[in-house]
C-alpha cells in the first residue's frame, strides 16, 4: 500500500507542483519513509528527476525549492536507496552540479547581515516556512545549509565507500565522482560558499538545530579532493577558498579580540582540525614548496589581497586573514618538525610573517592585528626576522610619542635577539630603556617586565651579558632620578619572586669572574648613587654561589658598598644584606679591618634601637649572619655577640614592640623579604627562627635564653593561638636548636607545660590542644627525655580514659595521639599507674566518638591504635619485674572475659578494637621466648589466640549475614572489619568457615566486588579475608585484574589483597600467575593496581628457592621482555615508574635468569622513549631510565661487549633529553636537572671506571691483562662519541653551570680511557666552534681531572 501511495504521490508532483506551503513536499516525505523497506526504486529515481527539474532556473518558485530544507532531505533520503550506476546517470542527466552551485550561491547570502546573539542559553528557532522571505534569514540559510550538508555527506560515503563488491556499483561511484572531476576554478565554486555557510552557522548560533555538523569540513575536503588535479591549485584556493576559510579559522580559533561566540567543543575541535588539515594541504604546503623552489610567496600574497576584496563575505578582511594565515602557517610548520622536516622552515616563516604585515600596514588597527600575530609566534615558537620585527617596533608600537608595551612584549618575547647584533638594534634598545623609565610605563608594570625579561634573554644569548649588567645599572640611576621610582620594574629585578635573575647561580651562569670585576671598577669609579648600587649589589651578591666567585669578589663587593652613605629609605637598607654577604666572602684575613670600618655604623643603628624601619632590621639582620660566619673560631663573634646582646637588651622598654599585631603570618623559609613597619615583631622572628638557622642556638648559649622579640611573642600567647603554635614548631624544626641539649629541654618543657595547661580548658581538645599536641609530636626522640616522655604519656592517657573528655576528641585528634604514644612508648617509658586498662578504655571509648567516619580514616584509626599497643606491649615484655607481671595479670583477665563472652553467647561480638589488643598479645607473647617460663604468661598465648580466631570468625559472619552494609554502614562493624583484616596473620586460618553455607559466602563476594570497582574500602577489606581463610569456596580465587588505586593508603590496601591471593600458592602456580596477570595488562588493563600486583609476584619469584623452569615454560625473562613492552606503551608516569621499579627488581636481583634479549630490547627501548620516538607514550622520568641503564651496566656488563652500539645510542638519547628536555628549574617536587645530570655522570664512570666484579670472567685474558684493563680499553673505543655529542649539545642549547659541573667527571673519565687516536677523530670531526669548547673541557682535565700520582 505504502509503495502504491509513494508512485502516486511522485506521478502527482508534476501536476500539483510542490504545494502551496510545501505540503506535498512533506506528503512525499512520509510516503518515503512509510517505503524504506522496498527494494524497487523507479519512484526515488522519478522523485530525484522531478526535484532537479524543478530546482534548476531562475524563478521565484525555483529559488525558494532549492532553498527549502525538505527539499534537500527528500534529496538525502533518494541518494542513499538509488543504486550508484542509476544515480549517477541520473544526476549527470539533470545536471546536479549546477543546481548545486546555484543553491550554494544562494543559501550562502542571507538578507540580514547583523551578528545574532550566540549565548549558550539561546532559544531553538523556528523552522523555516516554505516562503522565501523566511528562508532567506540568517537561521532560514543556516538550516538550509545543514540539509544541503547532510545529502552532500550522504552523497561522499557512497562514493567512498570501500565496502562495496558489485562491479556495477564501483563503475556507478566512479561516474558518480566525475560529475565533480571539474578544474579548480570550478570545483572553487562549490567549496567557496560551503564554507561561507559554516560561517553562516557560526554567525547564527543555530548550533542545537544542526545536527550532524561538526562533519561539515569533512564534507568540504572530500568534495574539494574529487576535482581535478592541477598546477595553479594553490592559487586557485587562495582566490576563492581563502577568505570564507578564514572567517571560520577566527571564530573556531578566538583570534578576534572581542566578540567571542559559544561554539561548542565538539565543533569547534572537530572544524579546527579539519580546518588546518585542509588548508595545510591545498594552500600552505604547495605554497612553501613554491617558495623553496623560486623563493617568492605569490600564492600567499594573492591570497591576503583576494580576501581583503571579497565582496561575497563582508566579515572578511585582514582583520581575519593575516592571523588566519599566520596561525595556519605556523601549525603546518609545527606538523613537518614533528615529521622531522626542518629545512626551510625558518625562511619561510619569516617571509609569511613579511606577507602579512604588508598586508595590514596600512590600516588603522594593525597593531591590535599584529598583537594577535605576535601572540601566536609566541606560543608556537616560529621564527621571525629581527629586522623585521625591528621595523614593527618601530612603526607600530613607537608612533607619535607613545608606547604600546603590550606589542614590544610581544615582540621582544619572540625574538629576544631584536635588540642585539647591529646598530638598528641598539638604536631602538636605546630608546625602550628611555622610555621604560618614564612615569607612563608604570601603568603597563607587567608588559614593561616581560620587556626586560626578553632583554636579559638576548644578552644571555649573544654572551655579552657584562653589557646588560652595565645597562642594568645606568636604567636604576635614571629610575633613581625620578619620584615614581618604588614602581618600576627596573627596581624588581633580583629581588622577592621575580622571576629575573632569580636563582643562587645567575651570575656564574652568565659572566665570567673577571667580566664582573670589570664591572665593578667601572661602578667604583662613577659617582655613587645609593640606591641604584644597593639594588644593583645585593642583586649580584645574591647570584654568586661558588667559592671561586666569592674569594674573587667578596672584597671588591665590600669595597664599592662602603661608599653607600647613610639613608632611612628601604632600598639604602640593603646595604646591610650586601655587606653581610661580602664580608663573609672577603678572605679570613681582612675580616678584621673590614669590621673595623662597618662595626662603628653598625653601633649607631642597632642603638636607636627603631624597630620600625627597614635599616634597623637589616642592620640586625647583618650582625646575625656575621656572628653565624665567624662563630666559632672568628676573631670578631664577641663583639657581634655584644652587638646583637645590647640591642636585645634594649628591646623590653619598646612599647611599639609591645604594641605590634601578631595577625601576620610569619614567613617560611629564607625570610630576605621586604621590611614592613606594621609586621615589624613577626619578622624579627622569622628571622631569629628561621632566616639564620644557628642564631638561636648561639644566642641562648651566651645568654641562656632566648632573643626577647621570640620572648615576647611566648608571653603574648593567649592574643594569637596559631602563631604560638608556628612560633614553637618552627624553633622545635630547627636541628641546630633540638641538637642543643639546653635549648632543646627548655623547648620542650614549655611544650608539655602548654599542653598539660590546655588540658585544664573544658573544651579540650581545642585549638589549642591539637596545636602542642602537633608540635609534641615532631619533636625527634632522641630529644625527649624519659621523664619528658612519660609526663606526655600521662597527659594522653588522662585524657584518653576520662569518659568525659573522650567523647569530646575528634577522629584525627585519636589517630595524633595514638600515633604519638606509639612513638614515646617505643622507648622504655613507665608513666605513673601504667596498666592495661588504659588501653581497654580507650578501645572502648575511641569508638563513639568516630561514628560516621569515612572507611579510610577507620582503617588508619586502627593501624595506629595497633601500633600503640604493641610499643606499650612490647615494652612491658621485655622485662617481666613487679609492674610487667601486674600488667600482663591485667591482659589475662582481659582474655578469659573475652573467652567467656563468646561461650556465653554464640552471635555475640566483642569491640572491635579488643580484637587488635589480643592480635598483640598473642603474637607479641608468643615472640617473647622469655615469657614462656613464667606460669603467669605461659598459657596466655595460646588462649589469646583461640579468643583472637573466634573474634575474626564472628566478623566475617555478622558481614555474609547482613546484607546491606556495604549501602548503611555502620562504625562498629567497618572497626571491627578492619581489626580482622589486621589480625589475619596471626589468627592463620579459620577451618569454622566451612560451616558457612557456600552461598553466603558467594553473595558476600559479589556485594565486596561491587565495592570494590566503586572505590570502597571496605570492598578490598572483605576480598582480602576471603582470599586469606577461603580461597577455594570463591567464585573467582585467583582475580588476574586489579582496580586503580584512590585514595590515601590504597597502596597498602591493594598489597594485602595481593598478599593473601599468594600466600598459599605453589612458586609454579606464582609463574602461571605472572603470566596471567601480564597478560591481563598487556590486554588493556592499564591501571596501576595491576601494576601493583605484579611487582610484588615479581618479587616473591625472586625469593623463592625452588624456581624450576622447564625448556618452553614460562619464565622471569619472558616476564621482563612483556614488562619491556609495558614499558614501551605506558600511557602515565606512573604507571612507567611502577614497571621500572619491576624491572629494576628483575635485573638486579635475578641478573641469572635474564637473557642477551632482555637486555638489548630493554636499552633499545630506553633509547626510544628518552629521544621521543614512540608517539602518545608518557615517558618514565629521566631518573628512573638512568636507573635502568646503571642496573644493566653493573649486573651485565659482559653481555655489553660487541655490542656497544646500543649502549652508545642509549647514552647519546639520554643525554640529548637532558640537555633539551628537562627543566633547568626543579619542579615543586622532583629532582633538579643537575642532580639528573649527577645521574647520567654515574653511567659514563660506570662504563669508563668499571668495578672488578663488574668485568670478570671464569676464564682471564691472560695472567697479566686484568678484566678492567680490557674493558677499559674497549670503552675507550666508543665512549669519545658521547664526549662529542656533548660539545655538539653545548653550541646547540644553553647548559647551564651546573650541569657542566655535575657531567665534568663524566667527560673526565672518558678523556681517560680515549686513546690518541679517538682524540685526534674527535679534534678532526668538529669544526672551529667545537674545538674551541673540547679545548677548554680538555684544558680543565688537564688541570683537574687528570691523574698525576703515581
Amino acid at each position: 500500500m505504502s509503495e502504491a501511495e509513494l508512485i502516486k504521490t511522485v506521478r502527482g508532483l508534476d501536476q500539483s507542483g510542490p504545494g502551496e506551503n510545501g505540503e506535498k513536499l512533506v506528503n512525499l516525505w512520509r510516503c518515503l519513509t512509510a517505503s524504506a523497506d522496498s527494494h524497487f526504486h523507479a519512484a526515488e529515481q522519478s522523485c530525484l528527476r522531478w526535484l532537479l527539474k524543478s530546482m534548476n532556473g531562475s524563478t521565484r518558485s525555483a529559488e525558494t525549492l532549492r532553498r527549502y530544507p525538505m527539499t534537500w532531505r527528500l534529496l538525502d533520503c533518494v541518494f542513499q536507496r538509488i543504486p550508484l550506476f542509476s544515480l549517477a546517470k541520473s544526476l549527470a542527466d539533470r545536471k546536479f552540479v549546477a543546481v548545486l552551485q546555484q543553491a550554494l550561491k544562494d543559501v550562502s547570502h542571507c538578507q540580514d547581515d547583523h551578528t545574532t546573539a550566540t549565548s549558550s542559553k539561546r532559544k531553538r528557532s523556528p523552522p523555516a516556512t516554505f516562503a522565501l522571505e523566511s528562508l532567506t534569514t540568517r537561521d532560514g540559510c543556516a538550516e538550509s545549509g545543514q540539509a544541503i550538508f547532510t545529502s552532500l555527506r550522504t552523497l561522499t560515503r557512497r562514493i567512498g565507500d570501500t565496502t562495496t563488491t558489485s562491479s556495477h556499483d564501483k563503475v556507478g561511484a566512479e561516474h558518480l565522482a566525475s560529475l565533480f572531476a571539474s578544474p579548480a576554478s570550478e570545483a572553487a565554486t562549490l567549496a567557496a560558499p560551503l564554507l561561507r555557510i559554516c560561517d553562516v552557522l557560526l554567525e547564527s548560533g543555530s548550533f542545537a538545530e544542526a545536527t550532524g555538523s561538526e562533519d561539515w569540513i569533512d564534507v568540504v575536503a572530500s568534495l574539494w579532493h574529487l576535482h581535478l588535479q592541477g598546477e595553479d591549485d594553490a592559487t586557485e584556493v587562495a582566490r576563492h577558498l581563502f577568505g570564507p576559510a578564514s572567517a571560520v579559522v577566527v571564530k573556531v580559533e578566538g583570534l578576534a579580540e572581542k566578540g567571542d561566540m559559544s561554539i561548542p567543543n565538539t565543533i569547534r575541535d572537530r572544524w579546527s582540525s579539519g580546518l588546518r588539515t585542509f588548508m595545510h594541504r591545498t594552500l600552505i604546503l604547495p605554497a612553501r614548496s613554491t617558495f623553496l623552489s623560486h623563493q617568492n610567496v605569490d600564492v600567499i600574497t594573492k591570497a591576503l589581497a583576494r580576501a581583503e576584496l571579497d565582496s561575497g563575505a563582508p566579515a572578511t578582511n585582514t582583520t581575519v586573514t593575516a592571523p588566519a594565515l599566520y596561525l595556519l602557517a605556523s601549525t603546518a610548520t609545527q606538523v613537518l618538525i614533528e615529521r622531522g622536516v626542518r629545512r626551510g622552515n625558518s625562511e619561510w616563516m619569516k617571509r609569511v610573517f613579511q606577507a602579512a604585515e604588508a598586508s595590514i600596514h596600512e590600516r588603522e588597527d594593525r597593531a591590535s592585528v599584529m598583537n594577535v600575530m605576535l601572540k601566536q609566534a609566541r606560543e608556537s615558537k616560529v621564527p621571525v626576522s629581527a629586522n623585521d620585527l625591528r621595523v614593527v617596533c618601530r612603526q607600530y608600537a613607537l608612533q607619535d610619542g607613545e608606547t604600546d608595551w603590550k606589542l614590544v612584549a610581544n615582540l621582544t618575547q619572540c625574538e629576544p635577539d631584536v635588540f642585539q647584533g647591529s646598530a638598528a638594534g641598539t638604536e631602538l634598545l636605546k630608546e625602550i630603556c628611555e622610555r621604560s623609565v618614564a612615569p607612563e610605563a608604570e601603568q603597563h608594570y607587567d608588559a614593561v617586565l616581560q620587556v626586560i625579561d626578553a632583554i636579559v634573554k638576548g644578552f644571555r644569548n649573544a654572551r655579552t651579558f657584562s653589557t646588560f649588567l652595565r645597562l642594568w645599572f645606568e636604567q636604576l640611576v635614571a629610575v633613581e632620578g625620578k619620584k615614581s621610582r618604588q614602581r618600576s620594574p627596573w627596581t624588581s629585578i633580583g629581588r622577592g619572586k621575580s622571576p629575573i635573575l632569580a636563582g643562587t647561580s645567575w651570575v656564574e651562569d652568565s659572566c665570567s669572574v673577571s667580566e664582573v670585576n670589570e664591572m665593578l671598577d667601572w661602578i667604583d669609579s662613577l659617582k655613587p648613587q645609593p640606591e641604584s648600587l644597593c639594588l644593583w649589589l645585593n642583586a649580584v651578591s645574591q647570584g654568586i654561589h661558588s667559592d671561586v666567585y666569592k674569594d674573587a669578589l667578596g672584597q671588591k663587593i665590600f669595597n664599592v658598598i662602603l661608599k653607600v652613605p647613610h639613608s632611612n629609605t628601604d632600598i639604602s637598607a640593603l646595604k646591610w644584606r650586601v655587606v653581610s654577604k661580602a664580608v663573609a666572602c672577603a678572605p679570613i684575613s681582612q675580616r678584621a679591618d673590614n669590621m673595623a670600618l662597618i662595626k662603628g655604623d653598625l653601633k649607631k643603628i642597632l642603638k636607636k634601637r627603631s624597630l620600625n624601619t627597614a635599616e634597623t632590621f637589616e642592620a640586625f639582620k647583618c650582625c646575625c649572619r656575621l656572628w653565624v660566619a665567624f662563630s666559632p673560631d672568628g676573631d670578631q663573634d664577641e663583639l657581634l655577640a655584644d652587638l646583637i646582646g645590647d640591642f636585645d637588651d634594649g628591646l623590653g622598654s619598646r612599647e611599639e614592640l609591645k604594641a605590634q599585631s601578631l595577625d601576620f603570618v610569619i614567613p617560611d623559609g629564607e625570610t630576605d623579604n621586604d621590611f614592613s613597619s606594621e609586621h615589624a615583631l613577626p619578622l624579627y622572628v622569622a628571622w631569629c627562627l628561621q632566616g639564620s638557622t644557628r642564631f638561636s642556638r648561639l644566642f641562648f648559649n651566651r645568654k641562656s635564653e632566648l632573643p626577647l622579640a621570640v620572648s615576647t611573642l611566648l608571653n603574648r600567647a593567649d592574643d594569637s593561638k596559631s602563631t604560638i603554635g608556628h612560633l614553637w614548631q618552627t624553633l622545635l624544626d630547627n636541628e641546630h636548636c633540638i641538637n642543643e641539649t639546653k635549648l632543646a629541654g627548655m623547648s620542650v618543657d614549655r611544650t608539655i607545660d602548654a599542653f598539660t595547661a590546655s588540658q585544664k580548658n573544658g573544651n579540650w581538645p581545642d585549638g589549642t590542644g591539637n596545636i602542642w599536641l602537633r608540635s609534641i609530636a615532631t619533636v625527634p626522640l632522641d630529644a625527649l627525655s624519659r621523664a619528658q616522655r612519660e609526663r606526655v604519656m600521662l597527659a594522653l592517657v588522662t585524657a584518653g580514659t576520662s569518659p568525659k573528655t573522650a567523647k569530646k576528641i575528634s577522629l584525627d585528634s585519636w589517630k595524633a595521639m595514638f600515633s604519638l604514644s606509639a612513638k614515646l612508648m617505643s622507648r622504655s617509658t613507665f608513666y605513673e599507674g601504667m596498666a592495661f586498662q588504659h588501653l581497654l578504655d580507650m578501645a572502648n571509648y575511641v569508638v563513639p566518638s568516630v561514628n560516621q567516619s569515612p572507611a579510610e580514616a577507620l582503617s588508619e584509626l586502627v593501624e595506629r591504635f595497633s601500633a600503640m599497643a604493641t610499643a606499650t606491649i612490647q615494652r612491658v615484655a621485655e622485662h617481666v619485674e613487679k609492674r610487667s607481671a601486674q600488667y600482663l595479670e591485667e591482659a589475662a583477665v582481659f582474655v578469659k572475659q573475652c573467652e567467656e563472652a563468646f561461650k556465653e553467647d554464640k552471635s555475640q561480638r566483642i569491640p572491635a578494637l579488643h580484637l587488635t589488643l589480643l592480635k598483640t598479645l598473642s603474637k607479641l607473647l608468643w615472640e617473647t621466648k622469655s615469657l614462656h617460663h613464667y606460669d603467669l604468661t605461659a598459657s596466655l598465648p595460646a588462649n589469646a589466640t583461640t579468643a583472637l580466631k573466634e573474634g575474626v570468625l564472628r566478623v566475617i559472619q555478622g558481614w555474609a549475614s547482613e546484607k546491606k552494609l556495604f549501602s548503611s554502614p555502620q562504625t562498629d562493624m567497618d572497626l571491627g572489619l578492619f581489626a580482622a583484616v589486621d589480625a589475619a596473620d596471626v589468627a592463620k586460618d579459620l577451618p569454622e568457615l566451612s560451616k558457612i553455607k557456600s552461598t553466603s559466602l558467594h553473595k558476600l563476594e559479589e556485594r565486596s566486588a561491587k565495592a570494590m570497582e566503586a572505590g570502597d574500602v571496605r570492598g578490598w577489606r572483605v576480598q582480602t579475608l576471603l582470599q586469606r581463610f577461603v580461597p577455594m569456596e570463591l567464585q573467582k580465587p585467583r582475580p588476574a585484574t586489579f582496580h586503580n588505586i584512590q585514595g590515601k593508603g590504597r597502596e597498602a590496601v591493594l598489597r594485602q589483597y595481593v598478599v593473601s591471593i599468594v600466600k598459599a600458592m605453589p612458586t609454579a602456580v606464582k609463574m602461571m600467575y605472572l603470566e596471567s596477570l601480564l597478560g591481563e595488562y598487556l590486554g588493556g588493563c592499564h591501571t596501576d593496581g595491576q601494576l601493583i600486583a605484579i611487582h610484588y609476584v615479581v618479587g616473591q619469584l625472586i625469593e623463592a628457592t625452588d624456581l624450576q623452569i622447564s625448556p618452553g615454560e614460562y619464565d622471569l625473562a619472558q616476564g621482563h621482555s612483556d614488562l619491556t613492552r609495558a614499558l614501551a606503551t605506558s600511557c602515565t608516569a606512573v604507571n612507567s615508574v611502577y614497571i621500572c621499579r619491576t624491572l629494576c627488581q628483575l635485573l638486579e636481583n635475578k641478573p641469572q635468569a635474564m637473557t642477551q634479549w632482555n637486555v638489548e630490547v630493554l636499552l633499545g627501548t630506553i633509547a626510544s622513549l628518552s629521544s621521543d620516538k614512540i608517539t602518545g607514550v608518557s615517558p618514565p622520568p629521566f631518573i628512573w631510565m638512568c636507573k635502568l641503564v646503571e642496573v644493566v651496566i653493573k649486573k651485565h656488563r659482559l653481555r655489553l661487549e660487541g655490542h656497544y652500539h646500543i649502549l652508545l645510542s642509549v647514552l647519546q638519547a639520554l643525554l640529548r633529553n637532558l640537555i633539551d628536555e628537562q627543566p633547568s628549574t626543579p619542579a615543586a617536587e622532583g629532582p633538579s636537572q643537575e642532580t639528573k645530570a649527577g645521574a647520567f655522570a654515574r653511567l659514563v664512570t660506570l662504563v669508563c671506571e668499571p668495578t672488578a666484579g663488574a668485568v670478570s670472567r671464569a676464564q682471564p685474558h691472560s695472567a697479566l691483562d686484568s678484566a678492567t684493563d680490557a674493558a677499559k680499553r674497549s670503552a675507550g673505543r666508543h665512549m669519545y662519541l658521547v664526549l662529542m655529542q656533548y660539545v655538539k649539545l653545548q653550541l646547540e642549547s644553553h647548559v647551564s653551570r651546573g650541569v657542566r659541573e655535575a657531567l665534568e667527571p663524566a667527560m673526565n673519565s672518558i678523556f681517560d680511557i680515549t686513546p690518541p687516536e679517538g682524540r685526534k677523530i674527535l679534534n678532526d670531526a668538529m669544526d672551529a666552534s667545537g674545538r674551541a669548547v673540547l679545548r677548554e673541557m680538555f684544558k680543565r682535565y688537564t688541570r683537574f681531572g687528570k691523574w698525576t700520582g703515581v
